[in-house]
């Protein structure tokens, strides 16, 4: 079976990803890894997310504009 890994993008919007992450905890088909982009986020989002054992994240300086990747 093929691994599922979601990925999640945020700025500043600690409460929204919050029941986010739950959501997708909550996935009929179990997923191998979360992992959330934050954005450079100044709202106690990195603060939260270290304390979820089953979440990867990577904290990145914020961007005026999105880009692609």
């Amino acid at each position: 079976m093929e691994k599922v890994v979601a990925v999640v993008v945020t700025y500043n919007r600690l409460a929204l990803l919050s029941e986010c992450i739950t959501a997708l905890r909550n996935q009929s088909r179990p997923l191998d890894g979360i992992l959330v982009i934050n954005n450079g986020s100044t709202d106690g989002t990195e603060e939260w997310l270290n304390a979820q054992p089953d979440v990867s994240y990577f904290t990145q300086k914020k961007y005026r504009r999105s880009r692609r990747f």
